[in-house]
């Protein structure tokens, strides 16, 4: 589900050249995991900032091409953090102003097998407790 443009010879993923996509996540993931020892949660526009302040291309959210490339981006740092420990490591990822998770974390929770297909909203307020403090129990335990 890679996006490709072409631009040169250069390969770009999101509108973005494949070296600043990985630094992307390599900030990204750091960022999280110190959310997670923090106790914290956080959101799109502070993931958002601390890429920008690693002098990163930053996401524009009225793009909705943006918008995706974060999904994606989280969705990729949550793919691996499953994989190797159990979590989702974007549980800790609200909407900005809110206190819920985007569309696409419940779709990749449910192909991870995280949770189990057609929760309710309030069942996914359970499941997200439960995410998030599985991701900061891993954290803290790791300090």
């Amino acid at each position: 589900m890679t996006a490709r443009a072409g631009q040169g010879n250069e390969e770009l993923y999101y509108g973005r050249a494949k070296r600043d996509w990985a630094a992307m996540l390599r900030v990204t993931e750091a960022y999280l995991a110190e959310c997670a020892a923090g106790n914290c949660e956080t959101d799109y526009t502070a993931v958002n900032h601390r890429i920008d302040r690693e002098r990163l291309p930053a996401f524009r959210f009225d793009r909705e091409a943006d918008r995706a490339a974060m999904g994606r981006l989280l969705g990729e740092i949550s793919v691996w953090s499953y994989e190797d420990h159990g979590i989702m490591l974007s549980a800790l990822v609200r909407q900005s102003g809110g206190t819920s998770v985007g569309k696409g974390f419940w779709t990749l929770a449910e192909e991870l097998g995280a949770v189990p297909e057609g929760l309710t909203p309030r069942q996914k307020s359970v499941e997200l407790k439960r995410l998030t403090r599985a991701v900061k129990d891993h954290y803290r335990q790791s300090r």
